[in-house]
């Protein structure tokens, strides 16, 4: 049996949310209940519990029982979040050890500089990317930041006709628009303080390339490593599962 202050620890390191935890920790001292009981127990309001309950249950980390004319949820096993955890902390570690391999590498693309030079990165994204391709962004710009001069004007037609989509990591004053709304787009908040942070750039993770953008100094790189491309994915995907989204 895991004690409390570890399954805080767990669901946390899992990427669930402050609110799901509460629920969480309000049905490991009950045999079971409805959605109402665990609102009132964990002082939360019965939509944030709806919400929750439905995150927990896809990691299969709660169950619901019809029982009579009411849906009661209880936890599963604990056993189950040993093993969430287990996968995570396994899936970190092999991450880590690709990145001697990823260092191995060669770079196959020159230095870029200038807008013309960053304008390049946009036009390898929709050269590298299949058709319904998905490439990865993590956008430290200011909102107010002017974009046009190292923007490709064919970009977005390019993009759109090869209907990709982009998953976003933005700082919080980029949440009024962070990808054009004709462009498809999923995204999370980088945490405010990163409003602060002075870089202004990007970086892009697409097929077996990455790619750095420096907006400020109008440089940037390309790098077509398959490992080390891997490994960014792997990170950047276990960042936005536990950022939250708009």
């Amino acid at each position: 049996m895991i004690s409390l202050t570890s399954v805080r620890e767990s669901l946390s390191f899992l990427g669930l949310t402050p609110q799901a935890t509460a629920c969480y920790e309000v049905l490991t001292r009950i045999p079971s209940d409805t959605v109402a009981g665990i609102a009132k127990r964990a002082g939360l309001h019965r939509p944030t519990v709806y919400r929750e309950l439905s995150r927990l249950q896809e990691r299969g980390l709660v169950d619901a029982v019809s029982q009579g004319k009411r849906t009661h949820y209880k936890v599963t096993s604990t056993k189950h979040l040993e093993a969430l955890v287990q996968d995570r902390t396994t899936f970190l570690t092999e991450a880590f050890q690709t990145l001697p391999a990823a260092m191995n590498g060669e770079l196959s693309r020159p230095a870029l500089s200038g807008p013309e030079g960053l304008r390049s990165i946009q036009t390898d994204i929709v050269r590298a990317l299949p058709r319904g391709g998905t490439f990865l962004r993590i956008s430290m710009r200011k909102a107010e930041l002017d974009a046009s001069a190292w923007t490709d004007p064919d970009y977005a037609r390019l993009r759109g006709n090869g209907r990709l989509q982009v998953i976003d990591i933005v700082k919080p004053a980029q949440r009024e628009n962070p990808c054009k709304a004709q462009l498809e787009c999923v995204f999370r908040l980088l945490p405010r303080e990163c409003d602060h942070v002075p870089f202004q750039g990007a970086l892009f993770v697409y097929g077996e390339r990455i790619a750095f953008a420096d907006y400020e100094g109008q440089n940037g790189v390309i790098i077509e490593n398959p490992v080390f491309a891997a490994f960014l994915e792997k990170l950047f995907r276990v960042l936005f599962n536990v950022l939250p989204s708009a």
